[in-house]
């Protein structure tokens, strides 16, 4: 293989990865307005309304993980090579599924609040994303997402929930949008 046909050929990886990547602004997005609403509902109907089924609202991830499976699902058919980006991330944010998963089944078993917690595992999962994809905005969100994270362990419960939106908006809506909006200036 010559020189110029294997510098062709990884200049099309870096672009694949790019088009990826910016594809990946659009979950980020959807999952941080998803919660976002979610968790401002919750804050609403518990605390405003006082109504004890509020927690529930957390349902409404069910639709964002059927999403999120079509848009992978679609994603995959158009993509025939796996990055190593891209099975990073994997790992991260399962990693992340698994540790929400473990935090929501044990909160009664335990009885702890879990908002500070989950807070600190958005915080984890965004900083990891944003050093693999060398993205600063995620980077700076995780760490924001950490402070948010001990801060609401020092507020009350019915606050903790503004606190996630918070987390929400420094973690996912922000970089979300600067990731969609220029996707190259991270590679």
């Amino acid at each position: 293989m010559e020189a110029t046909e294997s510098l062709h050929i990884i200049e099309e990886m870096i672009n694949k990865s790019r088009s990826k990547i910016s594809e990946n602004g659009q979950l980020y997005l959807f999952w941080g307005w998803l919660s976002f609403f979610l968790s401002i509902a919750h804050y609403v109907l518990q605390v405003h309304m006082q109504l004890s089924w509020a927690p529930m609202v957390w349902l409404g991830t069910i639709i964002g993980f059927a999403y999120q499976i079509y848009y992978l699902k679609t994603k995959k058919k158009k993509d025939n090579v796996m990055t190593f980006v891209d099975r990073s991330m994997i790992y991260i944010w399962s990693a992340f599924g698994v540790g929400m998963l473990f935090i929501v089944l044990s909160m009664p078993i335990i009885k702890f609040q879990p908002n500070p917690w989950i807070i600190l595992f958005y915080g984890m999962a965004t900083f990891q994303s944003g050093g693999v994809l060398k993205f600063k905005p995620l980077i700076i969100g995780g760490i924001a997402s950490w402070i948010i994270a001990f801060i609401a362990m020092n507020i009350s419960l019915e606050y903790q929930m503004i606190a996630l939106s918070a987390s929400i908006v420094c973690s996912y809506i922000i970089p979300g949008h600067l990731l969609k909006k220029n996707p190259i200036s991270r590679v």
